[in-house]
């Protein structure tokens, strides 16, 4: 079998049939419970032959996604990120609530197993103009053959796009799209702009009551008619107040049907009422928390350098999703005990002292979050022009526009990262680092001893930490000779040199 001729032959050899078997795997949602029927992620695996079948349609998908799909939706987009429709969130919000002063609504749809529920017939309806004729012949016929099974029990499956595909979120996106085009352009609910969409995570916003149930009530329409059953249960309103607004305009607990919340998380950012950092620092302590609990073991015996990669790993992302709502937080109280956040996760997951100095600790950690927030807002503010822009004029008007009836918005910013100063400590240059955090134990006044303090009080020079470590990681990388390994040793060997001195003056 040769893999050029796949595109074009015949589908129907009895080579090709076990290829189109995929496994299941049930993971439970509720575990450790027993789960229902209906309580079960299906995970399927399929064979990587019929991922290379897929991928002669993955070009035009992707390019389609790009230039002339509704531009609200911006999941599986390439060069868009859930931190896009984040940063449109939370600019749309503050528009209404801070500079029109008027309350908006925000409406969380969720789909019960969006994936599993997109019918075949009308999926394909909506490839024509996408694909030609024959790719949609083509790949009907791979879904045609599509087997799942588990165990001894298998079954062809009539709904829902396949999963494991590499072009399944394309063809979630376009099958989803009609919903969003139903709302803007036919029936002219809200602008495009109002529109936050990532696969199936959709938000809705407006500023009417009656505007808001129009929209409940076209999502209802459209989801009947396209096979998608909208779970009320896990959607939500939240009403968007102006920061010195106290009363709601809505009154009752729900809304058609969908109940109304204090707040809700989109996207991994929680967004309550009055669109403030309480409810999301929350979150990022307990998560952190959690998660160096869980770690424990493997963090009390590794270097600096593995605890700081195990932080970025699991608690800077919970920081990123955060960044548009603290660069656009006007309490600068709120700011600071955010900054300080980042240090005090910092400090437990790398196993400082509580009191190491906000130098040693800022220089240690690497992670502007004013600066790095300010970059990656302005880089997605860019990314939505570009998106936004090649529909405006062409499909639909885009503008901000108050209902007055009713009433009565990741990529690299290519600067250059900080030194990591951790990779050239072991475990014992945690001890360092928390040896500059103790009192002086020679003076009556209660002084930390700094490097300004020992040399000025006591003439003893010593390198604060991060200095220490900036030389070693100097003196080595000039030194061509020798192994990684050797030069580490020697910087580690060093540091227990400078750790016995100052163990020396303190106990002496």
């Amino acid at each position: 079998m040769v893999f050029r001729d796949l595109w074009s032959d015949n589908l129907n050899r009895k080579e090709y049939g076990r290829h189109f078997e995929a496994r299941l795997i049930a993971l439970n949602k509720d575990h450790p419970k027993i789960p229902r029927y209906d309580r079960f992620r299906p995970i399927v695996v399929a064979s990587p032959l019929v991922k290379l079948l897929e991928a002669r349609f993955a070009g035009k998908l992707r390019t389609y996604l790009m230039d002339d799909m509704f531009p609200g939706q911006v999941g599986f987009v390439p060069d868009c990120s859930v931190v896009l429709n984040i940063v449109r969130a939370v600019n749309l919000i503050q528009r209404y609530t801070c500079d029109h002063k008027v309350h908006c609504f925000g409406l969380f749809i969720d789909f019960s197993n969006a994936y599993n529920m997109v019918q075949h017939g009308k999926l394909f309806k909506r490839l024509h103009g996408i694909l030609s004729e024959q790719e949609i012949h083509f790949l009907r016929a791979i879904y045609s053959r599509n087997v799942i099974r588990m165990g001894k029990h298998s079954f062809k499956p009539n709904v829902g796009v396949a999963q494991g595909s590499i072009i399944s979120p394309y063809l979630f996106d376009i099958y989803i799209e009609d919903l969003f085009k139903e709302i803007v352009s036919i029936r002219r609910l809200v602008p495009m702009e109002n529109v936050l969409a990532y696969a199936d995570d959709v938000l809705i916003i407006c500023t009417g009551v009656r505007t808001l149930k129009a929209i409940i009530e076209a999502i209802e329409h459209w989801s009947a008619f396209n096979g998608m059953r909208l779970n009320k249960s896990k959607s939500a309103v939240v009403e968007f107040l102006p920061r010195h607004a106290r009363c709601r305009n809505i009154k009752a607990q729900s809304v058609s049907g969908i109940p109304v919340e204090m707040r809700y998380k989109y996207l991994g950012l929680w967004l309550n009422q009055k669109l403030n950092l309480d409810d999301q620092m929350e979150h990022i302590r307990k998560k952190a928390d959690f998660i160096r609990v869980k770690l424990n073991p493997v963090l009390a015996g590794c270097s600096l350098d593995y605890r700081k990669n195990l932080w970025e790993t699991f608690v800077r992302p919970l920081f990123e999703f955060t960044l548009p709502l603290h660069v656009k937080e006007s309490a600068e109280t709120r700011k600071d005990e955010l900054r300080r956040l980042v240090k005090y996760t910092f400090k437990r997951f790398t196993k400082i002292s509580r009191t190491a100095p906000d130098s040693i600790v800022n220089r240690l950690c690497g992670y502007d979050i004013d600066q790095r927030g300010t970059s990656v807002v302005r880089a997605q503010e860019e990314m939505w022009e570009l998106r936004s822009s090649r529909w405006r004029g062409k499909k639909l008007e885009s503008s901000l526009e108050v209902d007055e009836a009713e009433v009565g918005s990741l990529h690299s910013t290519g600067k250059r990262e900080p030194a990591n100063y951790c990779k050239w400590i072991s475990s014992n240059g945690v001890e360092y680092v928390n040896l500059f955090t103790k009192l002086c134990p020679k003076c009556n006044v209660k002084s930390i001893m700094s490097q300004r303090h020992l040399l000025n009080v006591h003439n003893l020079e010593f390198q604060e930490p991060p200095d220490l470590f900036g030389t070693l990681q100097k003196e080595q990388s000039e030194q061509l000779e020798g192994t990684r390994t050797a030069k580490l040793f020697l910087a580690h060997e060093r540091i227990r040199q400078e750790i016995e001195r100052l163990k020396q003056f303190i106990y002496s």
